[in-house]
């Protein structure tokens, strides 16, 4: 399943088995929300698609305004942690603006 996050204008490509979100540096998305934990959530691609999962954060992790534990992704969903709201998508955008540029597809 191809998918990404689109977070303040940057997309960031899944093509990992699994993503830690969270302020601290070594977080494979780095967000820098104070209110958000070192080690917030994780993302781990299944054979049904991704599962977004909460690490016990102070704050919760919501997904379509609801708070979760975990929650299997589709596409298309809205993911906040404290103040920061990103965007799961599914499929390959045509153009897409990454950390590295754009990339035609």
């Amino acid at each position: 399943m191809s998918a990404y996050l689109v977070i303040n204008k940057q997309v960031y490509s899944l093509d990992e088995q699994k993503y830690t979100i969270g302020r601290h540096r070594s977080s494979s998305v780095k967000i820098s929300d104070v209110r958000a934990s070192k080690y917030h959530a994780a993302l781990t691609q299944t054979k049904d698609g991704y599962l977004l999962s909460d690490l016990s954060s102070l704050n919760g992790t919501f997904v379509n305004g609801k708070r979760i534990e975990s929650q299997l992704l589709v596409g298309n969903e809205e993911i906040r942690i404290s103040n920061t709201v990103f965007f799961f998508r599914s499929g390959v955008p045509e153009h897409m603006t990454t950390a590295f540029g754009t990339i035609s597809g």
